[in-house]
């Protein structure tokens, strides 16, 4: 609840501020806890390396889906843009599969399902 009127982008750029700030607090949690195995180790292998920068485009990622769900409830009801913001995670994170899927599909409905994957392409590796 708002004490004072504010103004609607202020409260906007707030959240915003606020869920990007508890997303990264995750990336810096993950930093301190590769720092302290720096320390015991004195060494980083290939996967910790790998698990670093896997766990950055995790963070990346939640920055966008975070960011999406702002931009929904700007404008719809909460279930809407849970529903939203979900739809868009699952073709994301998804998006290779689909392609595929509609690679299988036969008849009429082949050209909507094969068009379908590539008119919401939200993928995080570019192919």
């Amino acid at each position: 609840m708002l004490s004072r009127p504010v103004r609607r982008w202020e409260f906007i750029v707030g959240k915003f501020l606020d869920w990007q700030a508890r997303c990264g607090d995750t990336f810096f949690m993950a930093l301190g806890f590769f720092a302290a195995l720096f320390y015991v180790v004195h060494r980083f292998a290939a996967a910790d390396v790998s698990l670093l920068v896997a766990l950055y485009f995790i963070v990346l990622q939640f920055f966008i889906i975070t960011s999406l769900a702002l931009l929904f409830s700007s404008f719809s009801s909460p279930i809407l843009s849970a529903v939203l913001t979900f739809a868009f995670f699952v073709i994301g994170a998804f998006a290779e599969e689909l392609r595929t899927i509609a690679g299988l599909v036969q008849g009429f409905a082949r050209w909507p399902a094969s068009d379908s994957p590539t008119w919401c392409r939200i993928s995080r590796r570019s192919t």
